[in-house]
Order: structure tokens, then sequence, then C-alpha cells
């Protein structure tokens, strides 16, 4: 992975051993939204503050059948 910092970008080492600060927690999140993921969405982790991550589940993939367009 990769952040920025000002004006420069900091590449990450992904096999380093990192360890995570109190306060700070993975959360499985909707792709799509960026809500909390529902098991019906497209899923991937993101790293929040304990008070900053998101509360409310996914919308758009509530149900089984919400992969289906209404027409």
């Amino acid at each position: 992975g990769e952040f920025q910092s000002m004006e420069e970008t900091i590449l990450l080492n992904e096999h380093a051993d990192w360890s995570m600060s109190q306060g700070v927690i993975e959360v499985v999140i909707c792709k799509e939204t960026y809500e909390k993921a529902t098991r019906f969405c497209p899923e991937k982790k993101e790293i929040y503050l304990k008070g900053n991550r998101p509360r409310l589940l996914c919308q758009k993939h509530s149900s089984p059948f919400s992969r289906f367009k209404e027409k």
C-alpha cells in the first residue's frame, strides 16, 4: 500500500510486521458505498479510529436480491 504525506508518496511494505495502535480498528466495509458491509456487499477492509468507523449498514446491498437491478 501507500499513502500521501504532503506532496510525497510513501510506499509501505505489506510484509512488515506492523502493530495496530490502541484506538485503531480494522473494519470490513462495502467497496461501493463505504458503509459497514453486509454479507451481500463487495468487501474491502479499511482502518479507522474507533470513534470514526462507519456505523450504518450498507442499504444498497441489504438483501440477496439487491444484486439484481430494478427495471
